[in-house]
């Protein structure tokens, strides 16, 4: 056999092993995106809140294993996989699932069984899933992408009541300067949005990451750098000029209030 003709049955078999390995991936992908679309369900129809957001208002009061109602998971800590103001059902399309077809079966295990102590499945999920409560609501912090499956297919499967079993899960609670300014947005009709950055700020300021942008009625927006403790206002004009250009998030009201209860 000549070089070239080794060389072309090698790409051929790269091709086909390649090809095989997709079909696999895509077969159960499709299974998750069919799944999401076709639950009857309200709680994927919820647009995902920002996780790092909820991290940065909150302190932590303490954690445990428990059981966490999937409805309840409103938020993620990772958003480089979905677009801007995506749903639950959109989400999964963001999914890779590499190697998880060969898996499904473990993967749905995984999905309906005490996790406690349990890694995913799959290559490089070395870690057990990590939920965080700011009140009543929750986000994912560790185990994103295998929550949004989780959560498309259960809720499929089971509807809204679907739960996930024996989860780590941290308890936190909103922190007092920003619980003064969320209690004010409900009384006063105030509108909240959270954007970060990768800009960085001018002059005195050249960390600013995390931005929280309160619009008041008959007023201009202030805008608050909240990576710290406590909410610190931007007031440098430099500054101001780039949180202008900053893309934000609404924090809507429900979440709001579920995050002071």
């Amino acid at each position: 056999m000549t070089a070239k003709v080794y060389s072309l049955f090698a790409f051929l078999g790269k091709c086909f092993t390649r090809n095989n390995k997709s079909s696999n991936i895509d077969s159960f992908k499709l299974e998750l995106i069919k799944a999401a679309n076709d639950a009857q369900s309200s709680s994927l129809d919820e647009f995902i809140v920002d996780g790092n957001f909820m991290t940065y208002i909150s302190k932590k009061v303490n954690e445990s294993y428990m059981d966490v109602l999937l409805a309840s998971i409103k938020g993620l800590s990772k958003d480089d996989f979905y677009p801007h103001g995506s749903n639950w059902r959109q989400a999964v399309y963001g999914l890779d699932c590499e190697g998880w077809g060969e898996l499904r079966e473990e993967i749905i295990d995984y999905f309906k069984s005490d996790e406690q102590g349990r890694e995913f499945p799959t290559k490089g999920s070395e870690k057990e899933m990590r939920v965080y409560f700011v009140g009543s609501v929750a986000y994912c912090g560790i185990g994103n992408h295998r929550l949004v499956a989780a959560k498309s297919w259960l809720t499929y499967e089971v509807g809204d009541n679907a739960f996930l079993r024996n989860i780590n899960c941290s308890n936190n609670e909103v922190l007092p300067e920003f619980k003064k300014i969320f209690e004010h947005s409900l009384n006063e009709g105030v509108k909240l949005y959270y954007g970060h950055t990768d800009q960085w700020g001018v002059h005195d300021r050249r960390n600013i990451r995390n931005i929280l942008r309160v619009d008041s009625k008959g007023s201009r927006s202030k805008f608050y750098e909240i990576t710290g403790s406590y909410p610190d206002e931007i007031k440098h004009i430099g500054n101001l000029l780039l949180c202008r250009v900053v893309k934000f998030k609404y924090v809507d009201e429900d979440t709001i209030k579920q995050m002071l209860h």
